[in-house]
Formats: C-alpha cells, structure tokens, sequence
C-alpha cells in the first residue's frame, strides 16, 4: 500500500494535468490498486486547501497594511491636535499623502 501512495505523491506531482495523471497511472497499472476517480477528488481537495491557505495569507497581509494605515493616521492626528507640534495639516496632507479628513478623524 505505501507503494501505491508513493507513486500516486511522484505521479501527482509530475503531471500536469488530469489526463496526464490517468495516462501515467495506466503505464504504471495503478488502476489496479486506485480508481482515477480518488485521485482527481484527491487533487480537488487538495487544490482547495491550497486556495484556503492563500486567502489566508492574503487576508492576514491585507489586514496588516490597514492595520499600518490606520497606526499611521493616529499618530498623524494626534500631532496634528498636539498644540506644541509646529508642522501644519497642509504639510502632513503633501508628505504623508493623506486627505485632511483621514487625519483629522484619525481613520
């Protein structure tokens, strides 16, 4: 049995597409011990916990660059409400990119 898995890891791994994966398990005769059938479900399961993984990591990614944004929109505000500091909103709005209303509101 570990065989079968063996090849159907090496088989998976090297074809490009399904036909390929059938054609490869006939030269090999792993119809015998697996149907087609599993593998293509196999490959879909697998296929589907990959893109889960990737929304993911692309969720995480997003919600770290907003996270920055709105970091960075607090401290602005909290300059420019800070009577001491010297710098104008027109200056953080041109330097930082910003509009007055994200920095004002801190959002």
């Amino acid at each position: 049995m570990e065989m079968v898995y063996c090849t159907r890891y090496i088989i998976h791994k090297y074809a490009e597409t399904v036909e390929d994966i059938c054609r490869l398990e006939e030269v090999v005769e792993l119809k015998k011990a697996v149907t087609c059938g599993s593998i293509i479900e196999d490959i879909k399961n697998e296929g589907r916990a990959e893109g889960r993984a990737e929304a993911t990591d692309e969720a995480r990614a997003e919600g770290r660059a907003e996270g920055r944004v709105e970091a960075s929109l607090n401290i602005l505000n909290v300059l420019v409400t800070d009577p001491d500091f010297n710098l104008s909103l027109d200056l953080l709005v041109e330097k930082f990119g910003f509009t007055p209303e994200q920095i004002l509101n801190g959002k």
